[in-house]
């Protein structure tokens, strides 16, 4: 059974919608992904710096400090290693931890 021209043409165009559409949730969910990928690598970043900050016992008063200035203190560290390396550090500290 042959279809009609219009039948034929109302397929193709659903077709084209769904592929256009699927693409581009698609792509959107890439993007998201991505974020949130780049997000948590920051953050992990983050973390590990103020881990090293303590390790390095780059600020020994801070036994003597209330919480809020420990805080403070730590978010402002700054060890002089890049962001890339405290993930790395991050990364294989949880491995070696397996």
């Amino acid at each position: 059974m042959k279809k009609s021209p219009e039948t034929r043409a109302s397929g193709d165009y659903q077709n084209l919608c769904s592929s256009i559409f699927g693409a581009r949730m698609k792509n959107v969910l890439v993007l998201v992904l991505a974020l949130l990928l780049l997000t948590f690598g920051a953050t992990i970043a983050y973390i590990e710096n103020q881990r090293y900050a303590r390790a390095l016992d780059m600020y020994p008063s801070m036994k003597q400090e209330s919480d809020q200035e420990h805080v403070e203190c730590l978010s402002l560290a700054e060890t002089g290693t890049h962001d890339l390396w405290h993930l790395f550090f991050a990364i294989r500290e949880r491995l070696l931890s397996l």
